[in-house]
């Protein structure tokens, strides 16, 4: 559900005011993270021009997208983009033959310059929309030659609305703050039990010893086994007590927060959320031991403290 005047209704309908104009560009990009809803944006403004859903068959429209009928993600290719380019040569029945390419990110490099040349002279009456949830996997001569379209953010309150009933727990409120109202991070914390396992941290921490060896091995240990998890867990307790905190996610957090933001300050969580970010990028790209990574994440937050706590007595 989109709640009327929020920021993805007045998106709606700034956008089927603006392609019902034939004189815009033919060629878009909409972009935004997982779980926004873009794709429910879409649909609701192809129905506002057009008079028909995305999902019927309509002679006018052809989606192409990056999953299978296995529901796996794969790569589109160029004989997609080739059946693409031919559907929009045909003549509209009804004005204008649009094209939708989901997942474009995933474009095989065959097939993005097979589509180049189709944005480079698109075909008469003709609209390309291309969604992607990462607009910098695209290359950069299609980019070019596209408008493009930022999704924004659903308020709490679509987003809540748009869960089905059995989503509308108390984990899910948690998720949703812990992700700061991103639903795609937020589905994910769900999924695989992440706010259990950012309890167990918050717990950790917030014991009057936190980074004694034993605490630390065991809590590394289990991060490493939710490696995926850690990725968003540990920035994301470095980035809540930057911001000082309004809602708990967990029962515990503002405590949490509140310590590191009192003994680290802001210049020590920067310094901790870039240490973070590297040990992080640093593992997945030479695939080092998750374990020993895990442990690294957490010494940082403790010799960011101890190095900003050296700093006041100085």
């Amino acid at each position: 559900m989109i709640i009327e005047n929020s920021p993805q209704d007045l998106l709606i309908k700034r956008l089927s005011k603006t392609w019902n104009d034939k004189k815009v560009p033919q060629s878009w990009i909409i972009t935004s993270p997982d779980g926004f809803g873009k794709n429910i944006i879409i649909d609701k403004i192809i129905k506002n021009i057009t008079g028909h859903n995305l999902s019927e068959s309509h002679p006018d429209h052809i989606k192409i997208e990056n999953v299978n009928e296995d529901g796996k993600v794969e790569k589109i290719k160029i004989d997609a983009i080739r059946k693409l380019t031919a559907h929009l040569k045909l003549t509209s029945i009804k004005g204008r033959r649009i094209a939708i390419i989901r997942g474009a990110q995933d474009l095989t490099t065959n097939a993005a310059n097979a589509l180049l040349k189709t944005l480079e002279e698109p075909p008469k009456d003709a609209m390309i929309i291309l969604i992607t949830n990462s607009i910098g996997r695209l290359p950069a001569t299609i980019i070019s030659r596209c408008a493009i379209e930022r999704c924004p953010a659903p308020t709490q309150e679509e987003q809540l609305k748009r869960q089905p009933e059995e989503s509308k727990s108390e984990d899910w409120k948690k998720a949703l703050i812990l992700s700061s109202y991103n639903p795609g991070i937020a589905k994910t914390l769900i999924e695989n039990k992440g706010i259990d396992l950012y309890q167990e941290i918050i717990k950790t921490i917030g014991r009057s010893k936190p980074f004694e060896r034993k605490g630390i091995h065991k809590l590394s240990t289990n991060l490493a086994k939710n490696w995926e998890l850690t990725k968003i867990l540990i920035p994301n307790l470095i980035y809540r007590s930057r911001i000082n905190i309004e809602e708990e996610a967990v029962e515990g957090e503002r405590r949490v927060t509140d310590l590191l933001l009192q003994h680290a300050q802001e210049e020590g969580l920067h310094q901790a959320w870039d240490i973070i970010r590297k040990i992080i990028q640093d593992t997945d790209q030479s695939y080092l031991d998750q374990n020993y990574a895990c442990q690294r994440l957490l010494l940082a937050i403790e010799f960011t403290i101890k190095q900003t706590k050296q700093k006041q007595a100085q």
